[in-house]
């Protein structure tokens, strides 16, 4: 017997093309802030990154310090901004990288000041975060005045934006849209005119499709991108936005089997077979975090065609295979992506198991992404 193979979780950049074009189509030529944190919601950073930058994306979002590290490690070029929050040990590497950070209080500037060490000579490049009304992480518009003073009495701060994240409530989004755009009218002169080219955004994926016209100079968005709708947001607008699913997930099979009707298979609980099948048993199970609703709900593509998955174990997912695919012990079996006029998504996965898509590839561990 041999060992397992890691399943194989691929970019496709003909995918990321696709949805980049049809999110540059919808945001009428502002800027695009690719949003790549988390992994790229588990697709893999670096390699989505490539692909975009390949398309002349020029601004990247991370989730971390470290992962902002990573990407520029990893040779992405153009600027990387980590859009949470930071250690103060990392404020030498922000100043010494040029890595854009957010701040939103007044610790997070002295830390940016205070610890840089033998990268002070170099400028704090900063994003300002608003709190429009989420009331979760960003400075009140009151306080907007006395963070720039802040900024500037330190002498070492160069302000490249200002954002907010909407609620994404339909029926909130107007006043906080409102409040941003009040904020932007009576402060976007006045940094430019203090050498601060900064950039006002505050459309993410769930924005870009519900407020298209909302007056900024920027959008931000990961996950139309990876191709797949925001997780409170419309499943589209009409017309239906374009996605196309930019994960490919692989999984070579570890076993096939020929059973006979009432022939059980895996752990207790699973019922055994009403008629004989072929399974193919995939080397990917809960272990690697593939979420366990998917049995008996979602299918996957082998050979080109649709097979059900019956189970999800800890360590395998049976799937039945259909009898008459050839050669049975070269087949994988594709849980995400297309083969030949089948595609399986992430929204697939949403709307046959109730996954969210944010959840179900971030959840993912143990496989190796390209």
């Amino acid at each position: 017997m041999f060992g397992p193979t890691a399943p194989v979780l691929r970019v496709d950049p003909d995918a990321a093309r696709a949805n980049l074009a049809a999110v540059r189509g919808r945001t009428a030529g502002r800027i695009l802030v690719a949003v790549v944190k988390d992994n790229a919601y588990g697709h893999g950073a670096a390699a989505l990154a490539h692909a975009l930058a390949r398309e002349g994306v020029r601004r990247f979002a991370a989730g971390t310090v470290e992962e902002a590290c990573a990407l520029q490690d990893a040779g992405v070029p153009g600027e990387i901004m980590n859009l949470r929050l930071f250690r103060t040990g990392e404020a030498r590497e922000i100043r010494e990288r040029g890595i854009v950070q957010t701040v939103f209080a007044a610790g997070h500037l002295r830390a940016l000041a205070e610890g840089a060490g033998d990268a002070a000579g170099r400028p704090a490049r900063v994003q300002i975060k608003i709190d429009t009304g989420m009331g979760r992480f960003g400075a009140p518009p009151e306080r907007f005045d006395a963070l720039v003073r802040q900024a500037a009495d330190a002498g070492c701060f160069r302000i490249e934006g200002v954002f907010s994240t909407l609620a994404e409530d339909p029926a909130f989004d107007p006043e906080q849209i409102g409040r941003f755009l009040d904020l932007r009218r009576q402060n976007a002169g006045r940094l430019r005119a203090a050498g601060h080219e900064a950039i006002w955004h505050l459309c993410s994926s769930d924005g870009i499709l519900r407020w298209p016209d909302v007056e900024a100079d920027a959008v931000r968005t990961g996950a139309l991108l990876c191709g797949f709708p925001p997780a409170h947001g419309p499943q589209g607008p009409s017309p239906p936005f374009p996605l196309r699913p930019v994960a490919r997930l692989s999984v070579p099979f570890l076993d096939i089997r020929d059973l006979p009707a009432g022939a059980r298979f895996g752990y207790a609980g699973l019922p055994p077979l009403s008629s004989p099948a072929r399974l193919g048993f995939a080397g990917i199970g809960q272990i690697h975090g593939l979420p366990a609703e998917l049995g008996g709900r979602a299918d996957a593509l082998v050979g080109g065609r649709r097979c059900r998955i019956l189970a999800v174990g800890g360590e395998y997912t049976v799937i039945r295979l259909d009898p008459s695919l050839p050669e049975p012990g070269r087949l994988a079996a594709t849980l995400l992506g297309t083969e030949g006029d089948q595609e399986i998504s992430l929204a697939d996965w949403q709307r046959r198991a109730a996954l969210s898509p944010y959840r179900a590839l971030t959840g993912l561990r143990g496989c190796r992404r390209e």
